[in-house]
């Protein structure tokens, strides 16, 4: 089953790398899996090599899976369950989607679908 996905590449606030972690594992991730068309999601965590740095300086990401053929709605769910999460905030309410102040700013997001037929290998 071919499924797309959404990248995610991030850093914790200077200072703050624990409480970054316990937030996006134990909090964001299960958020997200609650938006429509989510289906799974995985953390990863950059490991250098002599010298090298994290592309982009951004040392964290996360690969959220979309059920197959629902990327469009999925990108739409997130979209307005980020729309309806800032709303809260600015009422004074609680979000359905909570940005942690620990996140940095510096993320970048991308998706992406398969390329191909499906997984080569185990």
């Amino acid at each position: 089953m071919a499924t797309s996905i959404l990248v995610v590449h991030s850093r914790p606030v200077e200072g703050s790398e624990d409480q970054f972690n316990a937030w996006y594992s134990d909090v964001h991730l299960p958020e997200v899996l609650q938006v429509e068309g989510f289906v799974a999601a995985r953390r990863f965590r950059f490991v250098p090599a002599a010298g090298e740095q994290p592309p982009g300086g951004l040392p964290y990401l996360a690969i959220y899976e979309v059920a197959e053929g629902r990327l469009e709605q999925a990108r739409a769910a997130l979209a307005a369950a980020l729309d309806r999460s800032r709303r809260a905030v600015s009422e004074g309410r609680a979000p359905e989607l909570a940005v942690s102040r620990t996140l940095d700013r510096g993320f970048w997001t991308a998706w992406y679908e398969p390329a191909d037929a499906g997984r080569v290998g185990g």
